[in-house]
């Protein structure tokens, strides 16, 4: 678990890191949705393949439209994703989504791309091998259920 809040807590830095881009909320106001996710998108892209921790790389980011797709992939041969995962896909997914999706609501900026401009944040899971493990999206609708 100790390893998921760190996958999380390394998104949040990388959510976090559009204000050093200087893409603050009055200026996200301004641009289209498009125009958003290219910048993001872009940006991040600059950086990769990004380590995160020691099991987790992000190693793609493609923007079309109003929609991010953030590529990851993990190291499930890592003996403790094993233990805490070992077929138990379906937990994982749901532990990471909770904590991308808090992370992504819960920040003011991220949070006004994905409310008012309309914004679709889609993770793609896979392992080191390239075997897809699971994906999901952070849309308006997820957003909304957090209170600020």
């Amino acid at each position: 678990m100790k390893k998921i809040l760190l996958l999380g807590a390394s998104f949040a830095l990388l959510s976090a890191g559009i204000n050093s881009y200087n893409v603050n909320l009055d200026g996200l106001k301004k641009l289209s949705a498009s125009q958003i996710t290219k910048i993001f998108a872009d940006k991040l892209a600059k950086n990769l393949p990004m380590q995160i921790d020691s099991i987790t790389k992000i190693t793609k980011v493609v923007s079309l439209d109003n929609k991010i797709t953030i590529f990851k992939h993990i190291d499930m041969k890592d003996e403790k994703m094993q233990q805490a995962f070992k077929n138990k896909t379906q937990e994982l997914k749901k532990a990471m989504f909770g904590l991308d999706s808090k992370i992504i609501c819960l920040n003011p900026e991220t949070n006004y791309m994905v409310t008012k401009k309309g914004i679709v944040l889609i993770y793609a899971y896979s392992d080191y091998e390239h075997k897809p493990l699971f994906r999901y999206s952070i849309e308006k609708e997820d957003c909304l259920k957090f209170k600020h």
